[in-house]
């Protein structure tokens, strides 16, 4: 197995913190004001046709907002194969049509054999590389340009169970980029993720004001990976 610390340079996506990073993510809330998702972009807005889906615009989902009311996967073009170049640790990730995410890394240990089946936090391939899970729980368009799609989406996996929001800039052509951005304040402490009960659990809201803005001066990028 490997410790938090680890996976917080790795999933850091976050260090996003990491895709793994916050060792201090649990029951902690992010203080100061959050921005609002109405907040203008500033980058060059597309005239090409987009994909043929995406999620509901950030502007117009409201925060926080029930996730029964937002997608929970990625659209269609983003279920591929990635090759991550940063942080080191992660060697890559697919992303499914189930709102999953898998990511495949190095650990610093021996691949030790899964003991939670069949949902281990961390397990092993038959090849001896270890992986974890990362749920996406709901995401929505930030931006479009000519370039790229800018989704905003809250993300959960087993070091960072009260949410993750991150922004998330991929291509529109292959070959392309996939980058991931958060804000300081999230990277160290969590909160995108408000667990709504009644009598009984009955969903939760997603706070999407907690990413990032692409021209955020302050925000911090926590992966970077490639695609054919």
């Amino acid at each position: 197995m490997f410790s938090s610390k680890t996976l917080q340079l790795f999933l850091g996506i976050a260090a996003f913190a990491a895709i793994s990073s916050p060792t201090s993510v649990l029951a902690a809330s992010v203080s100061g004001q959050t921005k609002k998702n109405s907040k203008k972009s500033t980058t060059k807005k597309s005239k090409s046709a987009p994909a043929s889906y995406l999620p509901p615009k950030c502007e117009d989902v409201g925060d926080p907002v029930h996730s029964v009311a937002v997608a929970q996967v990625f659209p269609s073009e983003f279920m591929r194969n990635y090759t991550t170049s940063f942080p080191l640790i992660v060697e890559g990730f697919e992303v499914s049509d189930t709102g999953a995410v898998d990511v495949g890394f190095q650990s610093f240990v021996p691949c030790l054999p899964t003991v939670a089946f069949p949902d281990p936090p961390v397990w092993c391939t038959t090849e001896g590389q270890q992986k974890t899970r990362i749920t996406v729980h709901g995401t929505c368009l930030h931006d479009i340009t000519d370039d790229y799609y800018y989704i905003k989406g809250v993300l959960s996996y087993a070091f960072a169970k009260t949410g993750i929001c991150r922004l998330t800039r991929v291509s529109r052509k292959a070959p392309g980029t996939w980058n991931e951005y958060e804000t300081p304040d999230m990277a160290a402490a969590g909160g995108a993720v408000e667990w709504v009960y009644d009598d009984e659990h009955v969903g939760m809201r997603l706070k999407f004001s907690l990413c990032p803005d692409p021209e955020d001066d302050d925000k911090v990028e926590f992966l970077v990976a490639s695609f054919d």
